[in-house]
């Protein structure tokens, strides 16, 4: 096998250009989760956990689609038929440094690596990512991330736990994708991962593209 991309790193990991966005931000308020998002005649409401409503002329939706849709006080009926159309898995997730994960043969061991139990039923696939080689880590350690992967890593190694939600890619989700653009009006846009194939960049894409729709170009 040849061809593959060269891969590049973001020195400090995606914490790094999020600070650097909000730096350039007039007003950021952290750990105040949106309950509720309203449009009115002269811009949207947004209410948030702590029972307080923000005003703003345009806002963009930047969550996965289901929960845009539930964020929407007033979805329309385009909203609810694209934004339904989209299924999430739950996925448990590992940081560790057991390398048992990693495949036996070193030279096939990669930045992400792939285990399929069985071929047989729904068995879910157990990924690992090898964050030594994806973020350049500057240590001997294995430094692993690993989904559906609880019955086999050692727990004597495991640094923290997360649950995440990743999209499901369906014919249905995927033709979806193709009306996303026409949600967006003058008061909303979105934007997320499942605008793409889910990963960062496929965010990054549909944050710039929910910009251009308010008029925002660089």
């Amino acid at each position: 096998m040849s061809g593959s991309p060269v891969w590049r790193t973001v020195v400090g990991g995606s914490r790094a250009y999020v600070r650097q966005i909000a730096d350039r931000l007039s007003t950021v308020y952290a750990d105040a989760p949106v309950r509720a998002v309203r449009r009115v005649g002269d811009g949207v409401v947004l209410h948030d956990d702590a029972g307080t409503t923000h005003h703003a002329d345009r806002v963009v939706i930047a969550t996965h689609a289901d929960q845009a849709l539930a964020l929407l006080a007033d979805p329309t009926a385009d909203e609810r038929g694209v934004l339904g159309e989209f299924d999430y898995t739950v996925n448990e997730t590992i940081l560790h440094t057991d390398a048992s994960v990693l495949p036996r043969n070193q030279h096939a061991v990669a930045s992400w690596n792939y285990l399929k139990p069985s071929c047989e039923g729904a068995s879910k696939v157990m990924v690992s990512y090898h964050m030594n080689r994806l973020m350049r880590l500057p240590t001997a350690m294995p430094i692993l991330v690993s989904l559906n992967a609880d019955d086999r890593v050692d727990t004597s190694t495991v640094l923290a736990r997360m649950t995440y939600r990743h999209p499901v890619y369906t014919p249905k989700s995927v033709a979806a994708q193709r009306l996303l653009p026409s949600l967006n009006s003058e008061r909303t846009a979105f934007a997320g991962a499942y605008h793409g194939w889910g990963f960062h960049e496929d965010g990054c894409v549909a944050g710039a593209q929910a910009a251009a729709a308010f008029g925002a170009h660089w």
